[in-house]
């Protein structure tokens, strides 16, 4: 029996090193939280081609509204847009914006003493004002010329997101009525109308209508092929941002257009 049992428990020795190798094996690929070190590896490269979070603490200016998603803080020189969190000296900023704006939807220029909360959803922070310490009805940032103003100019476009505007394309001018409401795209084919709506820095235009082809039937195919990628330029367009006299009408990905205001280069 003492041969018998040393035999077996040399037999039950083996089978508890395999038992043991085939875990080790199976736990080779995953992490120490139980995750396969495949997910991990994944969850890492997520996180490592996320853009670092913005991190300011201290006296900023910049232009302050009012918009549907919220109160919104767009910081002069460097146009960096955070979301104002409802917290510190947030109420007594809004109501000094409230006062100090000419018209609603208006931004105001303040000057406050803020830091950071966090990142935020689609690159836009989020700040929190611990300070108010000026409120101005300017709607420009210092620097900036405030003899063009987005509505009641006449805007000449200069050039779209991939090109200059230059050849056969004509003069393109866009003129926004702030008292109707209603946009004017003038191309030397047709003239495209409709409605804009301004809130702050946001700009979106609807009801387009294309009007009618004056260049129809003559040949001028590049002309006409302009007032279809204006026409997907004021679809796309979501927010504009003026340096000096330069109008840019900007999407997701970008500018998409670029005016002077007529006469200048």
């Amino acid at each position: 029996m003492g041969f018998r049992d040393g035999t077996m428990s040399r037999a039950w020795h083996r089978v508890t090193i395999i038992i043991g190798a085939l875990t080790l094996l199976s736990g080779c690929g995953r992490g120490a939280d139980g995750r396969s070190r495949e997910s991990v590896s994944g969850d890492s490269a997520a996180v490592a081609a996320r853009p670092p979070a913005p991190s300011v603490s201290g006296t900023l200016m910049g232009l302050y509204v009012d918009v549907e998603a919220g109160p919104l803080f767009t910081e002069c020189g460097t146009s960096r847009q955070w979301r104002v969190q409802p917290v510190g000296a947030a109420g007594e900023l809004e109501r000094a914006y409230v006062a100090a704006r000419s018209h609603e939807g208006d931004a105001a220029r303040v000057t406050v003493a803020a830091h950071s909360v966090s990142r935020g959803d689609g690159g836009i922070g989020v700040l929190a004002v611990d300070r108010v310490m000026s409120v101005s009805s300017e709607t420009v940032c210092p620097g900036q010329w405030a003899d063009a103003p987005l509505t009641g100019t006449t805007w000449r476009m200069v050039g779209l997101a991939d090109r200059d505007l230059a050849g056969p394309y004509g003069e393109v001018t866009l003129r926004l009525d702030r008292e109707t409401g209603g946009l004017q795209l003038a191309t030397a084919c047709r003239t495209l109308t409709g409605t804009f709506r301004w809130v702050g820095t946001e700009l979106t235009f609807g009801g387009i209508d294309v009007g009618d082809d004056r260049c129809a039937g003559s040949g001028e195919d590049e002309a006409t092929s302009l007032d279809a990628e204006l026409l997907n330029v004021l679809r796309a367009t979501g927010s504009y941002t003026i340096r000096v006299d330069t109008l840019a009408l900007m999407g997701e990905s970008g500018a998409l257009a670029r005016f002077v205001t007529k006469g200048g280069s």
